[in-house]
């Protein structure tokens, strides 16, 4: 008694057609996984980053080689099925990435581009703070320091140091390039704040 072979050629056809779809979706996925890693390689200096980052493009890499390989004439179905669910693993990998990358400027704290200026006579003395540390220091005619903030409010107060000639003073606050302050006195003594809220 002799078995008659029980496939249709329809239904091969049907296989290797949607093999080869899935072949190529696996490819392309692959592909933009791949550059997605190469963008991201220079944004990240934590090592724990550059483990998922090594291991989206091992996946890449994998999805690449068994989607080239599944598109043979005489492969089975599951090798595009294991590249497709690689090239989708190592995109969602990357979309990780980009995750992390969103949340990171989303938390980081805004920084604000300041400026704090005074002027007086032959010499004065100005006190300010920038997030590290408070500075006390003695400036002539004129002077300036610009720094960077994440506090939302500044002051400068300007003096006339003990025993000198009151002479008049001013001082001026910057916030991003904007003037926010501008404050003058002839008592030897000035102080500008500003508070961004």
């Amino acid at each position: 008694m002799t078995h008659a072979d029980s496939s249709v050629p329809g239904d091969e056809q049907k296989d290797a057609h949607r093999r080869g779809r899935r072949s190529v979706v696996a490819l392309w996925l692959a592909g933009v996984a791949l550059v997605l890693a190469a963008l991201l390689f220079p944004l990240f200096r934590q090592p724990a980053f550059f483990v998922v980052l090594a291991l989206a493009v091992l996946t890449a890499v994998a999805a690449l080689v068994l989607g080239i390989r599944s598109r043979a004439p005489l492969r089975d179905s599951a090798t595009s099925g294991w590249a497709l669910g690689l090239g989708i693993a190592a995109l969602a990998l990357d979309v990780v990435l980009i995750g992390a990358i969103a949340i990171g400027v989303l938390a980081r704290p805004q920084l604000t581009q300041v400026e704090v200026r005074a002027q007086g006579g032959p010499s004065f003395t100005v006190a300010f703070a920038d997030d590290a540390q408070s500075y006390t220091e003695d400036w002539s005619v004129n002077g300036w320091k610009r720094f960077t903030t994440t506090r939302t409010s500044t002051e400068i107060a300007v003096t006339t140091p003990a025993g000198k000639t009151v002479a008049p003073v001013s001082c001026q606050i910057l916030w991003n390039g904007t003037v926010v302050v501008d404050e003058k006195s002839d008592s030897g003594s000035v102080t500008c704040r500003y508070d961004a809220h």
